[in-house]
């Protein structure tokens, strides 16, 4: 049993509107998958100072 690896789709009269529109699509899959994460994880509730916290935190540790 596999995954497809590919989607046959008619574009229409415009394949770059369809590949936008097809972008857009696979990005809010994403968004939508990391908020479902930061909800599991608790991080939905962080206050904007945490944020900025963990933000300087990493960026410290990246400099080294």
């Amino acid at each position: 049993k596999g995954r497809p690896v590919g989607v046959l789709t008619d574009t229409g009269s415009d394949i770059e509107e369809t590949l936008a529109a097809i972008r857009r699509a696979k990005a809010q899959v994403a968004v939508t998958r990391m908020r479902e994460q930061a909800v599991k994880r608790g991080l939905s509730q962080l206050s904007m100072a945490e944020i900025d916290k963990q933000i300087q935190t990493t960026r410290k540790a990246r400099k080294k």
